[in-house]
């Protein structure tokens, strides 16, 4: 048995834009409004009708016992400036032989797109695996689930595996993936990161594990259990939403970070039956290997001379591109040659588009390649 087996005294856990805290008799306007409202997102066994007296004893009483007897906690996130409830996490399926347990959350409608889950996720996290001396948490989401799927990436879990058939959903059984954290995954690098900011938990290398921004294998591999064909590579949080919204067809499941590996992801994609793969980036992002002074000169030059186009970093090479009104021209050929080169490295066998976004993530800038059939 460990030496602990109880998460301690009252939790309060404060982020950038949320607090995790215990629910209280002042949560029971929202906690009704959300049953009036017809939200479907609560817990199993929680209350689902607005009954004073039953829901007063939940409140204070009921919601608290699993927190009591160290079999699971059930905490409120809350706004932080407003402090209303705008979702639930929890952790069950705590065993303290074992040290490990399972997370759950759900948002609010209302609150659902502003990064509080992903938050509320990573500061329950820290909490378990240090204060509380849990070593895993495994975290479960449907296959079809993109916005949990994106939580889970975000909050630093590793992609482990799918689990077949492992939840029933309208009278049929339907497919989990399966995402872990463990506390090593913490140790090297969290007490870098801003905890409750926006920015996800880097995630250190462990055995058994496979990071999902950096193991950019396990990430393909995902794609294809998923029965997809389409691998979409993005630099970062900003490209990454672009490129959702530029594909709203394709699952979550198809986006990924690759951590700066794209000749990997794309050798992956071929390994696993792929047919294409798409990558979204910043002039920056897609530079790498890529002389701007060569394609400065092949789309007609600039008034600067060439030296001082070779010598400039890619954001100042866009700018002089942007002010010369070649900003088109010139990223659609660092798309062609980023595109044959990866597609050069499979000997075509994946189709490869490229596409080249402005700084902000919030508009395309140029575009090259081919897309495959996928149907």
């Amino acid at each position: 048995m460990s030496g602990q087996e109880t998460f301690g005294g009252p939790v309060r856990l404060v982020g950038a834009d949320v607090e995790v805290r215990p629910f209280t008799l002042d949560d029971a306007a929202d906690y009704i409004d959300v049953i009036r409202a017809g939200e479907d997102w609560l817990p199993p066994n929680f209350p689902t009708e607005p009954k004073a007296e039953p829901l007063a004893w939940w409140l204070t009483e009921g919601v608290h016992q699993p927190h009591r007897f160290g079999v699971g906690v059930h905490l409120v996130v809350a706004e932080r400036e407003s402090g209303r409830l705008a979702g639930t996490i929890g952790l069950f399926r705590v065993d303290w032989t074992q040290l490990t347990c399972e997370v759950g959350y759900g948002m609010r409608p209302a609150a659902r797109g502003r990064g509080y889950a992903s938050q509320a996720l990573r500061l329950v996290a820290r909490w378990a695996l240090g204060d509380c001396g849990l070593h895993r948490i495994e975290l479960r989401a449907l296959t079809t689930n993109a916005a949990s799927v994106r939580v889970a990436e975000k909050s630093g879990f590793r992609l482990e595996g799918v689990a077949r058939g492992a939840e029933r959903v309208a009278g049929r059984n339907v497919d989990q993936y399966v995402f872990g954290l463990i506390k090593p995954d913490l140790d090297a690098r969290l007490d870098s990161v801003a905890i409750g900011g926006s920015a996800p938990v880097p995630a250190a290398a462990s055995p058994g594990s496979t990071p999902m921004t950096h193991d950019i294998t396990a990430s393909v591999a995902a794609i294809a259990a998923a029965g997809e064909r389409t691998l979409v590579l993005h630099t970062g949080d900003l490209t990454g939403d672009l490129a959702r919204r530029m594909l709203p067809a394709l699952p979550d499941v198809c986006f990924t970070d690759p951590g700066g590996r794209a000749d990997d992801a794309v050798r992956a994609a071929a390994a696993h039956g792929l047919a294409q793969l798409i990558v979204v980036g910043t002039i920056d992002a897609l530079a790498d290997g890529v002389p701007l002074a060569e394609v400065t000169a092949d789309m007609g030059g600039l008034p600067e001379p060439a030296a001082a186009v070779a010598g400039s970093s890619p954001a100042r090479v866009y700018g002089l591109w942007e002010d010369a009104g070649l900003l088109g021209q010139c990223g659609r050929e660092l798309c062609r040659r980023v595109a044959l080169r990866l597609e050069e490295i499979v000997d075509g066998s994946v189709a490869a588009q490229v596409v080249m976004v402005d700084s902000g993530g919030t508009r395309m800038v140029g575009m090259y390649g081919r897309m495959a059939r996928t149907g």
